[in-house]
């Protein structure tokens, strides 16, 4: 019989909405954004925590009352390829963050408060054996002066 000393196999196993927590806050001047496996197996996600529009993984959902704020310019992105990803093992997770200062004028943020939210969908994940799903996180309140 062969031996596979020296070798690891990683298998990963179709990833559910439940398999990945998302969640948003502020830190300093900075929101944040952590995507948590909260499975039991591995879950391969899109580390480059792009917010561009079409291209990134992450939109933000910003609304003051009832108005849903757009973004008023672009962000630029590079194309997805297999590195691009990282396998999570249980319990891991990854992070970035933005900068609140550019979130204000990116979606043109006034003087007062407003939640936002953020949520994780990767268009080609399924090239990449990537999690599929979507996720949002709960809702943050921040207050610009």
């Amino acid at each position: 019989m062969g031996s596979l000393c020296g070798v690891m196999l990683v298998l990963a196993s179709p990833a559910f909405a439940d398999d990945i927590d998302l969640s948003l806050y502020r830190r300093g001047e900075q929101l944040a954004v952590e995507i948590r496996n909260v499975s039991h197996g591995i879950v391969v996600i899109n580390h480059d925590m792009s917010a561009a529009p079409l291209l990134g993984q992450l939109s933000f959902k910003i609304t003051r009352g009832t108005e849903e704020l757009s973004p008023q310019g672009h962000m630029n992105a590079e194309l997805s390829t297999a590195k691009s990803y990282v396998a999570l093992l249980p319990r891991q997770y990854f992070g970035g963050v933005f900068d609140l200062d550019l979130m204000e004028k990116l979606y043109g943020m006034k003087a007062g408060c407003y939640s936002v939210q953020v949520r994780y969908s990767d268009g080609k994940a399924l090239k990449f054996g990537g999690y599929t799903g979507s996720v949002t996180s709960r809702p943050l309140r921040v207050c610009v002066c």
